[in-house]
C-alpha cells in the first residue's frame, strides 16, 4: 500500500510492523485499513503500532485497530473483528 497506492481499497493487517517509511507518502485516502496487534507482543512492540498508524493516517488512511489481549498470536477475537470489519465495508458499497 505504501509502494503502489490504489491496488487494494482496503487491508487487515494482523500483527504488523512499519517495513520503511517512503520519503513521499501515498495518497491513501478512502482506503480503510484494520491494524490487529497483540498488547503483549513480543515481537512487535507497541510502539511499531503507533508509529505504522502514524504513516498510515498521515497518507489519509482511515486506520482502526484492534487490541487482542495476548501476544504475537492470533485469537479468535482478531478473527471475528476481521469479519465484522470486512463486512462493514462491504455493506457501504
Amino acid at each position: 500500500m505504501l509502494l503502489r497506492p490504489g491496488v487494494l481499497s482496503g487491508a487487515v493487517l494482523f500483527r504488523p510492523m512499519v517495513p520503511f517509511v517512503p520519503d513521499e507518502l501515498p495518497q491513501l485516502e478512502g482506503t480503510g485499513i484494520l491494524l490487529a496487534a497483540g498488547r503483549r507482543d513480543q515481537i512487535v512492540p507497541l510502539t511499531e503500532i503507533s508509529k505504522l498508524r502514524k504513516v498510515l493516517e498521515r497518507a489519509g488512511a482511515a486506520v482502526s485497530i484492534h487490541w487482542h489481549d495476548g501476544g504475537h498470536e492470533l485469537g479468535q477475537d482478531d478473527v471475528d473483528t476481521a469479519r465484522t470489519w470486512l463486512l462493514s465495508r462491504n455493506s457501504k458499497r
